[in-house]
């Protein structure tokens, strides 16, 4: 106790004393930190409230958005405004015209709310009563909502959405109102409103989502959602009565408040903050605008304000801030201390100071951190700056750049680390000198150890240091001056100093001349360089006394070196005056034996010249142009034959006057000579001259000489001399001549050539040209000689590029320039011209230069055209012949098709067994004339040239199964195996034309088939190359028929040709066949090919290249079949093969048998082996034991485990069916099989896979059984083409419904299963392209089958088919068999509805006696074709001729209308429809016409092409009309009809037409038409309503009425 108190005394005192202060200070520095800590805290948690609320309104924002767009503007309400435009149905309820909750409105209604999903859809009519509605709850028909806000907008024309309750279901929801319009504009009258609700559980989620407490405020301020389930229906206060009453009032809340009670929302939204359960929360806000007339609805966020600033958060911000104020409150306490004690020590030393006022050293004195404090005088006077310019500043202020960076370094590491430093600067005064100083610098420290300060001694020694660079200065200079001395005597010739004939000194070229040491040179004696006493002694008798004198000697003798070898020396010497030396002298030695040597080489060298100059008859001349004479050399004297003249007796050069050479030159050359040597003399040529000319020897010979001088100038620029050498040229000049003569030979034999010619040397510069080339071209040959091509500036830049390209090619020999050009003669024609350029060689194989020609072929040209012409006749003439044939074919097809389709229509007419074999071999004949003028047809295109090949996808499979379709039947009628063999790497989906390749393939089997009796027909597919993109394939077809000889080959693939005539007699054809698949595949770019082996078959093979699709996702085989055994058995070995290849291909385990018998045994091996197999592929038709038995025996092996099996037949299908279900065979595939279909048999359930391949129609032209039950969608507009549609399917056994456009038809869908859909292009409200694009954007509907059923035949109206995702292409008019066989391609149908679904009906004996009479001659009508397309029912076709003209007759008045008003798409689609029309009812020329309408509407033809054509249309119109008319009034009445059918009792007429309208038959038109008198007099008034319910195909609704009816008695 007493110690604390001491302590507490202690610290007391310590605060009274004046060192307390900075422990005050220490506790003011934490209050205040503490105090900045709060502040921080409460700073941050301001910023982070306003992130927090700028993140909730972006959160409310957010919801605000997402409810707009998914309510007001989402697409629910388009649809409902959409609905109140185009519902017939919904308006009519709306008007009244049918009563509450009709059918018809109650079943559009159930469509939109399935279809939008949606709880409710409601018909408001104007006056607000609910005329029909479907909801899930209680029904509300006939109340009032005429007081509902969005019931109000509606009918002001706004559609709205309002949030409200139900008023029967008490839910909340939002409904979608929108104005019903009388008609589909919305300018016509509003007649009431359609309306849907929406559950409201959706938004809730969406609130939800938020994460935080979120409310939906009504207008009324009623939460209509919430997070909080406990505030639902809350209202914000004040709760007063007449606010409850008023919300009541709205009924917008159902009965909600109908108690008059409502709970407190327990905080206001009008607040930036609520408390509640003691929690405090911030409020958010965000109008959404729904356009409710009481005004925007409200978004209420709640954010938990505890969440923005935790207190763990809050404890680490105040902590960190208070460190950070702590420290730096420290931070400034130390500061202020360290600021006393500078101020202490500063004190201290100004006592310093003024003792070193009067130092001649300059001090200076700074603080820690190097400020100046203090100066005293003599820094100023060293640095002219005084104390008060200094203090406050570094002593850098007289720095100068001229210390090294690194002394300020060294300085400051030495001073830092507690040390002195001493050194030099060189400092800059005020006035700008340099100075230097010696500094010494020393830190000062407190009694803690810590810096205070540093002074610094400096002292100027510049004058020191200035004296002690001069004496550097002089000491260099010395230096400088003795290396130089040194340099001189070291690099001088070699040098000796020479005293009392001893040597004392030398150089090192001395010693290196003497080939000594320096050792052993000093003090040598002279007299051994001089080989002895005798040499030394001579020597120094004639230099002593010339050395004493002090004079210079200059001397050569031959000195000795000491290793024995001696040299010739010219020695210069100076005799020198040394103290203490009698004789001393100074020599320069120089080894003069080189030179010596040289200069006898140098006569030796003039001697060879001049015997050079002898021997080549060189001579050499100087003319003195002062003294007019010349010196001629010895060789010029003997050149010129002057030998008479005297010589110099040495043989040197004589002199001669200049005249003398003058007069030796040839007279005719003197002036030119002369005249050549004055220009010379004044410079041109740069004063050289160089020129031949002859001269006159004394003997009188001539001789030529060459003469190569040039002009000797004084300093004054004068011509002085001329010198120069001449050389015998006669022999080169006589050669010359006798080249200039063959030259010229030359040039004439060149001239004698016809053709234009030039030639050039290697650098490609002209040297001549022929007198054509001149001729032809007029040009001057001086121009162009010695010229490139590059120089001819009148040649473009370009041509002239070009033309010395070539010639450079030429010249290196690369190729030789052969093109034809047209070129411009001096005729002033362009001429065609063919243009040669070759290069040659010298002997020594370098370029030598080229030669060009130019023929001129313009006559050939002409001839060329000519024969063009008479080519083309011979064209035009094939194509005459082509198109005559045609048009007889064209002749010829239309009464064959007449033929054909009237014994198809004989053939349905009951005829007995006698009757129908002539009729199916009439039909046969027809049939095979057909074929025959198909091929003359398709030669003819081929021959005009008018065949053209498409490019488009494909897959290979369905063509290959195509070629089968055709082919099968005929290969299975002669007991043929066809078999397809695809190689796995073959891609699929290729692009090209795959009706000609078909068309080949077909041609390739036909024959194979015609010329084979027994074996197979084998069609491979094989990938011949591989090019990325593009592939090459190769097809072969092999038979085992009876082979072609080598010899009758060669006439193969040539029209009208076939092996030999007696095969064409046997086996029929026209041999186009070939000829015309040689043609296709060479229009694709293949080509064609055959190996055959005489009764041994043949192989037709083609190639034909084409390129890679765009492949398809690969399916994977059933995870249950994945390397599964299978075992293939099959007596034919190739068919057995290509399905092993198939599955191993699939990943399946395939072996292959070829009996029943080893079958069995390899079954018995499996089982043993315990790798049983999995799958059986059995060939139904084997010798010994077929399918069905084997696979009886199979049953009977007691095996554990039966495989599933697979029968194979290439023979009947039905009886093959029936006896393979018997044994409990899965399936039954058709030969050939091909991998798409194996692979698709294998990927389905086998129970359900029985109709995966079925087989070609029968010969009859009957639909074929598949066919029966299926489920059609017919999409047609025009009723008379939905009429003969129904007829053709519900004939062959198929259930048909019936959709007037797209969106009908997209409504069928949505409603029912269809195994297909007939689709027409063009249509009313939604055409058919744009139904399929939507069908096909639902995944629900992407396998659906939509075949395409359009008039629109043309190669682009298929492709915008397929483009849009149809699967297939029906024309119209509809043939049946195209229509079946396009039917059979896509439906699976379903065996439960065949077995359900009547079979057709049999055709009656006397149907023909029923026929009603048709018109007959009227223009325009084949009533042939018509009937027909009718199924050959002529009660049908005069229902169809009736409607015709019934509905038909104002449409030449409705186009034009329609073209006047300009609405382009209603003119083409009734174009269109009429063209379709007629087609069906056999009417061709007005289907033609309209046609030709239609087109040009499509292609926006103007005004004036369409006038004609709808005049054309009109003129065909009007006759067919007008006959149609008058026939239908002449008709035959009902007593007509009675006479001819027999009579029956009221019950007979009634149980017949009962009997056709429950099997829904077509034939009930033509039963009521032949029995309307007993019906009418049965029926009495309800006949007529019958009879439209029939003659519109509404059989439900006419059997109603039967049954309905009291007149008609009941079974």
């Amino acid at each position: 106790m007493p110690e604390r108190k001491e302590r507490l005394a202690v610290l007391r005192d310590s605060l009274r004393d004046p060192q307390g202060r900075w422990l005050r200070g220490a506790v003011w520095v934490l209050v205040l930190a503490a105090l900045g800590a709060w502040l921080a805290v409460e700073a941050v948690a301001l910023v982070r409230s306003e992130q927090r609320q700028h993140e909730r309104n972006q959160l409310l924002e957010g919801m605000e958005q997402t409810l707009l767009s998914e309510s007001s503007n989402g697409p629910l309400l388009g649809m409902v405004t959409l609905l109140g435009l185009s519902e017939p149905s919904l308006k009519a309820a709306a008007q009244g015209f049918l009563p509450y909750d009709a059918p018809p409105v109650l079943a559009r209604l159930g469509v939109i709310r399935g279809r939008f999903m949606v709880d409710g859809a409601y018909v408001i009519a104007r006056d607000g009563t609910v005329v029909a509605h479907d909801t899930a709850g209680n029904r509300t028909t006939g109340a009032q909502l005429g007081h509902r806000p969005y019931f109000q907008q509606a009918l002001q024309g706004n559609a709205s959405v309002y949030a409200a309750l139900g008023g029967t279901s008490q839910e909340r929801g939002l409904y979608y109102a929108a104005p019903l319009y009388e008609s589909d504009t919305p300018s016509s009258p509003i007649i009431g409103v359609v309306t849907v609700k929406v559950g409201f559980s959706h938004f809730d989620r969406l609130l939800t989502r938020a994460g935080h407490p979120v409310l939906l405020m009504s207008p009324q301020g009623v939460v209509f959602s919430s997070t909080r389930p406990e505030w639902l229906y809350a209202m914000t206060a004040p709760l007063t009565q007449e606010r409850i009453d008023a919300v009541r009032s709205t009924r917008q809340f159902g009965s909600r408040f109908d108690n008059g009670l409502v709970s407190a929302l327990p905080f206001s939204i009008d607040s930036r903050e609520a408390l509640i359960d003691g929690v405090r929360y911030a409020v958010g806000r965000r109008a959404v605008d729904w356009e409710d007339p009481a005004g925007p609805w409200q978004l209420v966020l709640l954010d938990d304000m505890s969440a923005i600033m935790p207190m763990g958060l809050r404890w680490m911000v105040g902590g960190g801030a208070f460190a950070l104020f702590a420290l730096v409150g420290a931070m400034a306490l130390d500061a202020l201390r360290n600021r006393r004690r500078l101020a202490e020590s500063m004190q201290r030393f100004s006592v310093l100071g003024a003792a070193l006022e009067n130092s001649p050293i300059s001090i200076v004195i700074t603080d820690a951190e190097g400020v100046i404090a203090w100066v005293n005088p003599q820094y100023e006077r060293n640095t002219g700056y005084t104390l008060g310019e200094v203090r406050g500043r570094k002593p850098s202020i007289a720095a100068s750049e001229h210390t090294p960076a690194g002394t300020y370094r060294d300085m400051w590491n030495r001073l830092l680390a507690g040390h002195s430093w001493r050194g030099r600067f060189v400092n800059r005064r005020r006035d700008g000198t340099l100075y230097h100083e010696e500094a010494t610098l020393s830190p000062v420290f407190d009694a803690k150890g810590r810096r205070i300060a540093i002074v610094g001694l400096q002292q100027d020694v510049t004058a020191r240091i200035e004296a002690a660079q001069e004496l550097e200065r002089r000491e260099r200079r010395l230096s400088e001056l003795l290396e130089q001395q040194t340099a001189l005597f070291d690099n001088a010739p070699p040098i000796v100093l020479v005293c009392d004939g001893q040597i004392r000194q030398f150089n090192r070229a001395l010693a290196e001349l003497l080939r000594s040491s320096d050792e052993a040179l000093v003090g040598t004696q002279v007299q051994e360089l001089f080989g002895g006493e005798a040499g030394y002694g001579a020597f120094t008798a004639r230099t002593v006394p010339m050395l004493l004198a002090g004079g210079s000697v200059r001397e050569q003798a031959v000195l000795r070196r000491p290793d024995g070898t001696s040299f010739t020396a010219r020695m210069a010497g100076r005799g020198l005056k040394m103290e203490g030396v009698q004789i001393a002298s100074l020599w320069v030695i120089e080894d003069v034996t080189e030179a010596q040597r040289a200069e006898a080489a140098t006569r030796e060298a003039n001697a060879r010249l001049e015997l050079a100059q002898e021997a080549g008859h060189i001579g050499v001349f100087d003319y003195n142009l002062l003294t007019q004479r010349m010196v001629w050399s010895p060789q010029l004297e003997q050149l010129y034959g002057a030998a008479s003249l005297p010589a110099q007796k040495d043989g040197h050069a004589a002199e001669r006057p200049f005249q003398a050479w003058v007069d030796v030159i040839h007279p005719e050359d003197r002036a030119r000579v002369q005249g050549l040597l004055a220009r010379a003399q004044a410079g041109e040529g740069g004063g050289r001259l160089r020129d031949s000319w002859r001269i006159v020897r004394a003997d009188g010979s001539t001789r030529w000489i060459l003469c190569t001088a040039r002009v000797v100038r004084d300093e004054a620029g004068q011509a002085a001399r001329i010198i120069g050498v001449q050389v015998d040229v006669h022999d080169q000049k006589m050669l010359e001549a006798r080249v200039a003569e063959q030259l010229a030979f030359q040039q004439a034999l060149i001239d004698a050539i016809p053709v234009p010619l030039f030639y050039k040397d290697a650098q490609g510069r002209y040297l001549g040209f022929n007198r054509a080339y001149v001729q032809a071209f007029d040009i001057h040959t001086e121009d162009f000689i010695g010229k490139t091509v590059r120089d001819l500036e009148f040649l473009p830049l370009l041509e002239r590029e070009r033309l010395h390209a070539d010639t450079e090619a030429a010249l290196r020999g690369a190729q030789s320039v052969h093109r034809e050009v047209a070129m411009p003669y001096a005729d002033g024609l362009v001429h065609h011209t063919m243009f040669w350029l070759h290069g040659f060689n010298r002997p020594d194989g370098s370029a030598g230069g080229v030669i060009g020609t130019f023929v001129d072929v313009s006559d050939r040209q002409r001839a060329e055209v000519e024969l063009r012409r008479a080519k083309e006749l011979a064209e035009e003439t094939a194509a005459l012949k082509s198109r005559f044939l045609a048009n007889m074919s064209h002749e010829i097809r239309t009464p064959l098709n007449a033929i054909i389709g009237m014994s198809h229509l004989a053939l349905k007419s009951g005829l007995d067994a006698r009757q129908s074999g002539y009729v199916v071999r009439m039909q046969q004949a027809g049939q095979h004339l057909l074929g025959v003028i198909n091929d003359i047809l398709d030669f003819s295109k081929i021959e005009a040239g008018k065949l053209v090949v498409e490019r488009s996808p494909f897959a290979l499979d369905r063509m290959l199964e195509g070629v089968a379709d055709v082919v099968g039947f005929k290969a299975a009628a002669k007991g043929l195996e066809l078999v397809l063999d695809v190689a796995p790497d073959v891609p699929q989906h290729l692009v090209g034309d795959a009706l000609r390749l078909g068309q080949i393939l077909i041609n390739f089997a036909n024959n194979a088939v015609k010329f084979t009796e027994q074996g197979e027909i084998h069609l491979l597919v094989r990938l011949e190359r591989d090019e990325g993109a593009r592939v090459l394939l190769r097809f072969e077809v092999r038979d085992t028929g009876i082979g072609i000889a080598p010899q009758q080959m060669q006439r193969l693939f040539q029209s009208f040709e076939q092996a030999d005539t007696s095969t064409t007699r046997r086996y029929g054809g026209t041999g186009l066949g070939l000829a015309i698949s040689k043609s296709l595949a060479e229009l694709m770019g293949g080509e064609v090919g055959v190996r055959s082996e005489l009764g041994h078959g043949s192989a037709f093979w083609v190639t034909v290249p084409l390129e890679r699709g765009e492949p398809l996702p690969r399916a994977l085989l059933r995870s249950d079949w994945r390397g599964s055994r299978v075992l293939v058995v099959d007596d034919n070995h190739t068919a057995a093969q290509v399905l092993v290849d198939m599955l191993q291909t699939m990943g399946l385990q395939a072996t292959q048998v070829h009996s029943g018998v080893q079958a069995l045994q390899a079954l018995r091996d499996a089982v043993a082996e315990q790798r049983p197999y999995g799958l059986l592929l059995l060939d139904w038709h084997m010798p010994g034991m077929d399918g069905i038995e084997l696979a009886r025996r199979i049953r009977g092996l007691g095996l554990a485990h039966i495989p599933q099996m697979l029968m194979v037949t290439a023979h009947g299908r039905d009886e093959v069916m029936d006896a393979a279900r018997s044994e409990g065979i899965d399936n039954v595939l058709v030969k050939p099989v091909s991998a798409s279909v194996l692979f698709d048999t294998l990927m389905q359930p086998l129970a359900q896979a029985w109709d995966v391949h079925p087989l070609p129609r029968s010969a009859s032209g009957a639909a074929p059984a598949v066919l029966r039950g299926a489920v059609v969608l017919l999409v047609e507009d025009n009723e008379l083409n939905q009429i003969v549609a129904q007829e053709l399917l519900r004939d062959a056994g198929m259930q048909v419904d019936v959709a007037s456009n797209g969106q009908e038809a997209i409504a069928c869908i949505d409603r029912r299963r269809y195994d297909v859909v007939l689709m027409d292009m063009q249509m009313p409200v939604m055409d058919g392209e744009t139904a399929t694009r939507q069908l096909r954007a639902d995944p629900r509907h992407a396998g659906l089958p939509i075949i395409a059923m359009t008039a629109n035949a043309m190669q682009a109206d298929r492709e915008r088919c397929f483009a849009a995702g149809m699967n297939d292409h029906v024309p119209k008019p509809i043939d049946p068999d195209v229509l079946w066989a396009t039917l059979v391609r896509w439906l699976s149908p379903r065996p439960e509805a065949a077995s359900h679904s009547p079979a057709p009906p049999a055709n009656a004996p006397l149907a023909s006696a029923f026929a009603p009479a048709l018109p007959q001659g009227v223009p325009g009508l084949d009533t042939a074709l018509g009937l027909k397309r009718a199924s050959g029912k002529p009660g049908l076709y005069a229902e169809l001729l009736q409607r015709f003209a019934l509905s038909q007759s104002d449409v030449v008045q409705n186009l034009q209308a329609a073209i006047q008003a300009e609405d382009w798409a209603l003119a083409e689609r009734t174009a269109h429809t009429l063209r379709s029309v007629a087609a069906n009812l056999g009417a061709q020329p007005v289907s033609r016409h309209a046609q030709a309408l239609e087109q040009a509407l499509r292609s926006q033809a103007p005004a004036e092409t369409l006038q004609p054509l709808l005049a054309a249309l009109a003129e065909h119109m009007a006759p067919l009309l007008q006959a149609l008319g008058a026939w239908t009034r002449q008709a035959p009445g009902a007593d007509a009809r009675e006479a001819t059918v027999p009579p029956q009792t009221p019950a007979q007429l009634l149980r017949g037409l009962r009997t056709l309208l429950r099997a829904d038959d077509p034939a009930a038109g033509d039963y009521l038409q032949r029995n309307a008198a007993g019906l009418a007099a049965v029926l009495g008034a309800d006949f007529d309503a019958l009879e439209r319910s029939v003659r519109s195909f509404a059989y439900d609704d006419a059997l109603r009425r039967l049954e309905t009816c009291p007149a008609a008695p009941a079974e």
